[in-house]
């Protein structure tokens, strides 16, 4: 090989030992980027308005708490931090998010709607659905009332910016509207 091509071939090398180096660099400093700030802080990025239908949204030190009404339903949701996501789970799958993040949507009388765990299980085990307290049985027709005010409540927040620290939160409420919107569909007729 003649000198050009060697040195062509260094270059492309070096490139990509060093991409590989920034990748394993961000893996760790991501989450750092993302440190919780103290409680009260906002949850959305400068200039961001409450998007219409809620009347809260708060960090309370360890998750978001927000509270919405719509099709006059009352829903609430929350979120709870976890450790960062191991990097090399993280390493293996880009997609990955960088912590364990639970998030749960409820009705009003406290009745879970949806609830998604972010690792092996809930960070607070009063949010396991064997735990809670289970109202009385409500009609499809209001089961229905009540998904469509949790599928409205996540579609407020498309598009809202969140302050940079609660980045990964909203990312798990992101994830979990498609659910809800799911729960929305017509049954089989029988």
């Amino acid at each position: 090989m003649n000198r050009a091509v060697k040195l062509a071939m260094l270059t492309v090398a070096i490139a990509a030992v060093s991409m590989a180096l920034m990748r394993i660099a961000m893996l760790f400093l991501a989450p750092a980027a993302y440190a919780l700030p103290p409680a009260g802080s906002p949850v959305l990025a400068e200039n961001t308005t409450l998007p219409r239908g809620y009347e809260s949204l708060a960090f309370d030190g360890r998750g978001i708490r927000g509270s919405y009404v719509s099709r006059g339903q009352r829903i609430s949701l929350e979120t709870v931090r976890g450790p960062p996501t191991p990097w090399l789970e993280r390493l293996s799958d880009g997609g990955t998010p960088l912590f364990e993040i639970d998030a749960r949507i409820m009705a009003g009388d406290g009745t879970q709607l949806l609830t998604q765990f972010g690792g092996d299980g809930p960070k607070n085990v009063s949010w396991d659905p064997g735990e809670s307290a289970h109202p009385d049985e409500v009609s499809d027709q209001e089961a229905h009332a009540r998904f469509e005010a949790a599928a409205d409540a996540l579609d407020a927040l498309k598009g809202v910016r969140f302050a940079r620290p609660f980045a990964p939160e909203y990312q798990a409420l992101a994830n979990l509207a498609g659910t809800a919107r799911e729960m929305t569909a017509p049954g089989p007729v029988s």
